[in-house]
């Protein structure tokens, strides 16, 4: 039921499986497998009635966390790929369809740049903003949004609350 399962479900019918779970040989029970990552794809290729999956073979138990190794995408990486996918004729329903998102909001983040200063988004392109302290941003000069950036990334906070404090300062 949670948001991430349904994504990952919607995104395998509209694209496919992109990334294969990774399991590893039960030492005591030949046959067998432990699956170590990809439980929700796993869940959703059942659902889809999909009984066999290619999958990546780990060759020993080195307790790897492959949760830990995840890569959340920063919401300007993710405008980016959303703006060149549309610029490439991919509709914006089609790309909702992929991240099981309202169209709205695939064409909020389309415009996430909007009113921003180049240079500001250049120093937060790979932090973890959310979109609203964008929407904060946007309410600054530009000079102002670069200085708020350079504070955000000083002090490694990129809240909504300190981006708040920052525009209340201005």
């Amino acid at each position: 039921e949670s948001r991430s399962y349904s994504q990952v479900l919607s995104s395998i019918k509209a694209i496919g499986l992109i990334e294969a779970p990774v399991v590893m040989a039960d030492g005591t029970n030949a046959g067998a497998w432990f699956l170590l990552d990809g439980h929700l794809r796993l869940e959703a290729l059942k659902e889809l009635g999909i009984a066999e999956v290619e999958c990546l073979l780990a060759s020993e138990d080195d307790t790897y966390t492959y949760n830990k190794r995840v890569n959340r995408i920063p919401p300007i990486q993710e405008h980016r790929m959303i703006a060149r996918a549309m610029d490439r004729g991919v509709s914006s329903a089609d790309i909702a369809d992929a991240l099981n998102l309202q169209v709205q909001s695939v064409l909020r983040r389309s415009r996430l740049l909007e009113g921003i200063s180049p240079e500001a988004a250049e120093m937060l392109k790979d932090t973890p903003c959310s979109m609203k302290v964008f929407d904060i941003l946007r309410q600054m000069t530009a000079v102002r949004q670069i200085e708020a950036a350079d504070l955000m990334i000083g002090q490694n906070n990129f809240s909504v609350m300190f981006a708040r404090a920052l525009r209340a300062a201005t």
